[in-house]
């Protein structure tokens, strides 16, 4: 059994969830196509492993989360928040 971490991933997901916040979400880049998923989980049904991220954008974040866990979840929260918002005009 293999569990496969995705980065963000371009999909429906963001459209169709419900969002009650007055802003606009989405995904922080890098955002990885659906196909790099799919690769994954093919390769690892002919080579099993016991973890495979898929994308990079999130291997920094997990390696410093390690090392500082407190400090870097800080950060990453303000930097996610910063990128994945934008003010919603109510006109």
């Amino acid at each position: 059994m293999t569990q496969i971490k995705p980065s963000a991933i371009d999909t429906r997901y963001i459209r169709h969830a419900r969002n009650y916040t007055p802003t606009d979400s989405g995904f922080p880049p890098p955002v990885y196509a659906p196909q790099t998923v799919a690769e994954a989980i093919l390769f690892c049904a002919q080579h099993p492993r016991r973890e495979v991220v898929v994308g990079g954008g999130d291997t920094g974040d997990r390696t410093s989360l390690i090392v500082f866990s407190q400090p870097t979840e800080r950060v990453i929260h303000t930097i996610r928040l910063n990128r994945t918002t934008r003010r919603i005009d109510a006109s």
